[in-house]
């Protein structure tokens, strides 16, 4: 395994990471600390996936694979010139849509949530009501910074997505958490 770690950020970079890491938390920061740069080493190579957005993703998720994923995917829909808008359901606080928003600012990006947490009457065990609530649309908005081509679909899905049955979606990003949805 270290032998292709090595080979991936290269020999002089991984030693200077184990000298550092040897006085913080061994084992949890070098987990982390390797997943950031393996990912990072990977998804350099398939553009638009850049730095900045990497250093986000980093700065913000436990996940950069997802964000990874994410960005390959885009990367095909943009090279292959699928017509269509991008959209994610479950949007919570608006990180996934941040990263999705700065691959392709030029897409228009449905964004469907409720922005305030489940509503009771959907929950199948009533102790969950608290689940998600801390987010707030303002919150979102905030964390995606630029909303030009975001338009926000406030509710319950999939009541949330009348007028658009004849629209044409290029990806969608499904991380719903009801059934109902």
């Amino acid at each position: 395994m270290i032998k292709t770690i090595k080979k991936i950020i290269g020999t002089k970079k991984l030693n200077i990471i184990f000298r550092i890491l040897r006085k913080i938390s061994p084992l949890e920061n070098l987990y982390y600390f390797l997943k950031s740069e393996i990912i990072k080493k990977i998804s350099l190579e398939y553009p638009p996936y850049s730095l900045k957005i990497h250093n986000n993703i980093i700065s913000t998720s436990w996940d950069p694979i997802r964000y990874g994923t994410i960005a390959l995917a885009i990367n095909t829909i943009k090279t292959e010139k699928i017509k269509g808008h991008f959209a994610e359901l479950g949007v919570f606080q608006g990180n996934t849509s941040k990263i999705i928003h700065q691959l392709a600012p030029e897409k228009r990006l449905y964004l469907f949530d409720t922005f305030e947490g489940f509503p009771v009457e959907f929950l199948e065990n009533k102790g969950d009501s608290n689940r998600f609530k801390n987010t707030q649309l303002e919150r979102v908005k905030k964390n995606i910074g630029n909303l030009n081509n975001i338009i926000i679909r406030k509710g319950i899905f999939p009541e949330t997505t009348a007028g658009l049955e004849s629209d044409t979606f290029a990806f969608v990003y499904l991380d719903a958490d009801l059934y109902k949805s």
